[in-house]
């Protein structure tokens, strides 16, 4: 089995400039808790004068939680795919870098290392 932690603790050892692979294709599958937590942080270093942001990788749209880390200043770098228009206005004023490649490109790239390292991965899981 798993070691269970909680979402802070889970964000907590989220690092500025890692990356991570946030799962789900439906808003079922998106985690939800830990990115909230990773926008807290964010917007917790911003304030102590610290850069905080992360690459964001994955297959959902994901509505809520790209607003929070959009509007935290958290994203760096997102791929491959979006809807958001809080996200959107951030790309647009220069402050996120965005790849819209093809969804179905996405894990090729990964795997041959186009996309950088995977740092974490965080999976939304039913109890």
């Amino acid at each position: 089995g798993f070691n269970k932690i909680t979402a802070a603790e889970a964000a907590a050892l989220i690092q500025n400039g890692d990356t991570i692979g946030l799962s789900g294709f439906t808003p079922a599958g998106v985690p939800k808790s830990v990115p909230a937590e990773i926008a807290r942080k964010a917007e917790k270093e911003h304030a102590e004068g610290k850069e905080f942001k992360i690459n964001i990788l994955t297959g959902h749209p994901q509505d809520k939680v790209a607003t929070m880390l959009a509007n935290a200043h958290a994203i760096k770098f997102r791929a491959p795919y979006t809807t958001n228009k809080d996200f959107r206005t951030h790309v647009n004023n220069n402050e996120i870098s965005y790849s819209d490649l093809n969804l179905s490109n996405m894990a090729t790239q990964i795997r041959q290392g186009y996309l950088g390292q995977v740092d974490w991965a965080i999976i939304e899981r039913r109890e």
